[in-house]
Formats: structure tokens, C-alpha cells, sequence
């Protein structure tokens, strides 16, 4: 519990939200199942066929899941222009995430303000619903490291969604 405390109250400090952004990563499966309900919420996979890992190994099929918020905006060039890159390092899902943070972050004049801003929000490889050890192959997963959830993240942002020109950092 005391890291929960200091989770709480250093997210609360960064984001200037008072306690009413509590994360609570003690939750019961079905407070985990529901999915939260925002502005432009879509829930999707990407699968990349035949990912070639840092190490050499390839599996056949990376299955990325992924939450995007808000609706994506494109300038003169039609380029998305407000597409910003929320990554987590909880362990879990996306889904799981935002039920937590939706109200002092995602509102008119927060941080994350849908109105304006475009979330792309992935699951890590081996987190949430993406691919995993555990979905099967267990030790015979391929090797990996945050140069290849980099490259699958970037593969999501790019080739599925449409992002050319990077998305935003806050």
C-alpha cells in the first residue's frame, strides 16, 4: 500500500488534480472488464505479420492492442497534427489505465483534453491484450526489449493509424 500512496500522490502532483486522481491497482476482475466510456474511445488490435525481433527471432504474427481517445485532426497537409503517444508502464492494460484517469485528465482544459488532442494509448508486447508469453508459446516466446515494443509502437503509430510526422510529447 505505500506505493499506491506515492503512486497517488505523484501523479496527483504532476497533474495538479487534488486525490480525485487516485489510481487503485488493487482492483477486482470485474472493475478491470469494464471498459470506461470517453469522447472517441475505440478499442482495436494491429497484427504485424512475421515481426522480426531484436534478437533475431520472428514471430508470425504480433498482436498489438490498443485505446485511442478523441478524434484525429489533419492540417492543410492532411497530416494528423494532434495525435499524442500516452505509454504506461502499469503492467496492465490500457483499458484498465483509463478507467482510472479519465475524469481529471481527460476533460475541457486538462492535459489530455479530447477536444483537441488525438490518444493513442498501446499495450505493450507481453502486457494487457497484446501478445504475450502466457497466451501459449510460454518459454518459446520470443526474446524481447524495449527496442522492439519501440518498433511495434512506432509500426502501430505509422502504419495503422497514420501518423507521419510523430506524435506530441506533454
Amino acid at each position: 500500500m505505500r506505493t499506491t500512496k506515492w503512486l497517488e500522490e505523484s501523479v496527483c502532483r504532476y497533474f495538479d488534480c487534488g486525490f480525485d486522481c487516485w489510481v487503485n491497482f488493487n482492483l477486482s476482475a470485474d472493475q478491470r472488464e469494464r471498459p470506461p466510456v470517453l469522447p472517441g474511445q475505440t478499442e482495436n488490435e494491429f497484427t504485424i505479420k512475421d515481426f522480426r525481433f531484436k534478437s533475431g527471432e520472428v514471430l508470425p504474427e504480433l498482436r498489438l492492442h490498443y485505446v485511442t481517445l478523441g478524434t484525429p485532426r489533419r492540417n492543410s497537409a492532411g497530416e494528423i497534427d494532434n495525435a499524442v503517444l500516452l505509454l504506461h508502464a502499469t503492467g496492465g492494460g490500457s483499458t484498465t489505465l483509463l478507467s482510472h484517469l479519465k475524469g481529471p485528465l481527460f476533460g475541457p482544459g486538462q492535459p489530455f483534453d479530447l477536444t483537441q488532442s488525438y490518444l493513442i494509448v498501446p499495450d505493450s508486447i507481453g502486457h494487457g491484450k497484446s501478445s504475450k508469453p502466457s497466451d501459449g508459446m510460454r518459454a518459446h516466446f520470443p526474446h524481447y526489449g524495449y527496442e522492439d515494443i519501440v518498433a511495434a509502437q512506432n509500426r502501430l503509430v505509422t502504419e495503422k493509424l497514420g501518423v507521419t510526422d510523430g506524435p506530441r510529447c506533454r
